[in-house]
């Protein structure tokens, strides 16, 4: 008798906490009229008391307040072109993707090589505003994360409870006249993962396919920040990439027609920005063209020779401008363009 009691307890005791565990929710479920948490109580929820910590994501970039950093370079992505089948699966809060191939990505100053682990997506309605991170204000319709972890972890789990274990690539969206051709299996796939809980087998082409071509891998922003998601942990390396993904209104669109667990549309999946980060030495950015001409302007100096840091701005989300210094102006020069990122 003992013994049964003791089990039923311990059962309802997993219960209790398996339900706890996704007692979180967005700002667009009604958390005033439904026992979820929503974003401004996420500190309340399980493990979530990091949620109100002073490194959290997603931030407004504010770009006139960017430093080009000359440490950072291309990234390289290793794998991103392998095929592979995998599982999408609606977890309630995204559209989730495990990324069953050995992708990884290295370089950029990033402190050891990350392993690609899945990706979700977070977006608005019916197209409209839905990223998490927006650029001097602007919020684009849907934002990427690609999640990665040091290669040397076994699990997520691990990584997080280093400060640099995670790494997420974001990539913004936006509207354009026609289809991308790249994203119809997953679009198609969307229809089979609406309910809470269901998953479905997909073929992605590659990791590459989904993403903007190398040429404009080139501009990205960096900084240390958190999981947007409880328990939001400050574990992660962040890089925004300037150049967006594009898809059409149908596409976009065809993401709201997922459910959240209560069966109401799945609409408004971000969390607002926590901050605009400010401070030049948190906030970072990287473009080739005026990585190219740093490096010709330290060849031209000789060893031993400082140049005052440039700023990086961007006159609109997609158009870069670095500003360098006199003598940088004078010998970039035209002809040395924007190099591809090294994808593999």
């Amino acid at each position: 008798m003992h013994l049964l009691l003791l089990s039923a307890f311990i059962s309802s005791f997993l219960k209790i906490n398996e339900g706890s565990a996704s007692d979180w929710c967005y700002q667009s479920q009604d958390p005033c009229g439904s026992r979820c948490k929503g974003p401004e109580n996420w500190k309340d929820s399980v493990n979530g008391h990091v949620c109100a910590g002073k490194s959290q994501s997603p931030i407004n970039i504010v770009t006139k307040r960017t430093l080009f950093d000359d440490l950072l370079t291309p990234l390289k992505f290793e794998g991103y072109q392998n095929a592979f089948n995998s599982r999408m699966v609606n977890n309630g809060h995204s559209v989730k993707v495990d990324v069953a191939t050995s992708a990884t990505i290295s370089g950029g100053n990033l402190s050891s090589v990350y392993k690609a682990v899945q990706f979700h997506l977070h977006w608005g309605k019916d197209g409209g505003p839905g990223s998490e991170h927006t650029v001097d204000g602007e919020q684009y319709p849907m934002e990427l994360h690609i999640v990665h972890m040091k290669q040397h972890y076994a699990s997520l789990g691990d990584a997080l409870k280093d400060p640099t274990g995670v790494a997420v690539l974001g990539f913004f969206y936006e509207e354009s006249p026609s289809a991308n051709k790249n994203y119809e299996p997953f679009i198609k796939a969307l229809s089979d993962v609406k309910v809470t809980g269901t998953n479905t087998t997909i073929h992605i082409q590659s990791l590459s396919s989904l993403l903007p071509s190398p040429k404009n891998l080139t501009s990205y922003f960096r900084y240390k920040g958190s999981l947007t998601t409880p328990g939001c942990a400050e574990s992660v390396v962040w890089t925004v990439f300037e150049h967006p993904i594009l898809l059409s209104a149908d596409q976009l669109k065809a993401f709201s027609e997922v459910k959240f667990k209560d069966g109401k549309p799945m609409v408004d999946t971000f969390r607002l920005v926590t901050l605009s980060l400010c401070a030049p030495d948190q906030l970072k950015a990287f473009s080739a063209r005026a990585h190219a001409r740093c490096t010709a302007a330290r060849e031209r100096r000789g060893p031993g020779q400082r140049r005052a840091p440039g700023r990086l701005r961007l006159g609109s989300p997609r158009t870069v401008v670095a500003q360098l210094d006199e003598e940088e102006r004078e010998g970039g020069g035209e002809g040395r363009g924007e190099g591809g990122a090294a994808i593999s």
